[in-house]
């Protein structure tokens, strides 16, 4: 009886010990399942916020991204507008200058800004506006941080996070590839007409120029081979003993400028040509009608001489016969500009009188020179006129003395930033 008894004791503790190991395995369980199901909700929670943090990512990049080009589209509508006004290359560059810096400062002062991202005054129960897209309460995304530009890498870092009613994401960050300026002159180039003086077109190397850097001493009987509509510097000056091409003129449609004297004996005519130097000798030695016709000269000093016989002299007014004076017809001019280094006053006026003895003036041809009083005069058909005011801009003397040569110069042009090839990298996260 007595060990019937003390069984019973021990089924008692067995069964009593049996219960709390089941109580222990089901709070085990019960806390694994509620921390589970909180790791779920949380992770949930997680996936959340970054996934409104990636949508402020994208967000945020087009929006500058889209602010940019609209800035790019103005500026190479501005660009258009001056390249329209047809202005020459000189006053083109200044004009995309001036914009250049205008734009290119308004992008750096675009970078500079903090115009998205989220400031101290934007209350935290409601942070919204450009900072914030909320798309159901207590839910979205916000720039938090925003880098300077990087003008060595063209970058630019934003900080982007999201967040819930509870949570906030990691900072996810944007890397932009953006342009550091708008506008540079880089190597584009295009074509561009002008128009230069003769020693301006001396430098610029034109196709049909040609220089001759020593001075040039073509012997009689022997004739330099000059081609219409052809321009030749001899910077030393040159002399051409025989100049006579068969029936054409000697000169015909060329452009020459000589820096020393440049001298034409024997059988010479010019036609539709023009001639710069310092002084100028040019000799007709021939009996037969010789001409300068629809020809500009200018010159410090021009000397004209044709030979003749004492019979085609008259003895008394020491003029030329005019069967023996040198044509001087069409549209042609000489322009006499006195050097006082090099001629005086006295000197400069008997070169005056003396051309007009040996010219046989025809048409509109013109001499154009000036007096001692300052005034520039005109010699057409025999009759002196005073070039009416203001003389230095009246088209009789900007036609004879400032002439100029057209050319085309292929020179770089100011370019715009294109659009199409920005360049946005991935998106890192953090």
């Amino acid at each position: 009886m007595e060990r019937v008894k003390s069984e019973s004791g021990y089924t008692l503790l067995i069964t009593l010990g049996l219960i709390m190991m089941m109580m222990l395995f089901m709070f085990a369980f019960t806390r694994i399942a509620v921390s589970q199901k909180a790791q779920v909700e949380k992770t949930d929670t997680s996936i959340v916020t970054t996934a409104l943090a990636e949508m402020g990512a994208e967000y945020y990049k087009e929006q500058i991204i889209s602010d940019i080009n609209s800035m790019i589209v103005t500026t190479t509508q501005e660009m258009q507008a001056i390249k329209n006004q047809n202005l020459g290359y000189t006053a083109l560059t200044a004009e995309m200058q001036e914009l250049a810096a205008e734009k290119n400062n308004a992008l750096s002062l675009y970078y500079a800004s903090n115009y998205y991202v989220e400031q101290t005054t934007t209350p935290a129960e409601m942070k919204a506006g450009y900072t914030t897209l909320v798309e159901s309460p207590g839910r979205g995304y916000r720039l938090i941080e925003r880098s300077s530009f990087d003008p060595a890498t063209e970058t630019l870092s934003l900080k982007v996070v999201g967040f819930t009613e509870d949570e906030e994401s990691e900072p996810i960050q944007v890397d932009l590839k953006v342009p550091s300026q708008l506008m540079w002159q880089g190597d584009k180039t295009e074509n561009f007409t002008s128009t230069f003086t003769f020693q301006e077109y001396a430098t610029k190397n034109f196709e049909g120029t040609k220089v001759e850097s020593n001075a040039v001493s073509m012997p009689s009987g022997n004739s330099y081979n000059f081609t219409s509509h052809e321009f030749y510097y001899f910077t030393q000056g040159a002399v051409f003993n025989h100049q006579q091409f068969g029936d054409g003129a000697s000169l015909d449609g060329i452009n020459v400028l000589s820096g020393g004297t440049l001298t034409f004996n024997k059988h010479v005519e010019i036609a539709d040509s023009k001639i710069i130097g310092k002084t100028i000798n040019v000799d007709f030695s021939s009996k037969a009608q010789t001409e300068i016709s629809n020809s500009r000269i200018i010159a410090n000093r021009l000397n004209i001489t044709k030979s003749t016989d004492s019979e085609d002299v008259d003895p008394i007014t020491g003029n030329i016969n005019n069967a023996q004076k040198v044509d001087f017809q069409g549209n042609s001019s000489i322009c006499l500009i006195r050097n006082p280094d090099t001629t005086t006053a006295e000197t400069y006026a008997l070169n005056i009188e003396n051309l007009k003895k040996v010219l046989l003036f025809k048409d509109t041809s013109k001499l154009i020179y000036k007096k001692p009083d300052n005034y520039w005069y005109y010699y057409e058909l025999g009759v002196e006129r005073v070039v009416p005011l203001p003389q230095n801009s009246n088209a009789i003397v900007l036609d004879a003395c400032n002439f100029m040569l057209e050319g085309t110069e292929t020179l770089k042009v100011y370019e715009a930033y294109d659009p199409d090839n920005m360049r946005i990298s991935d998106v890192i996260y953090q």
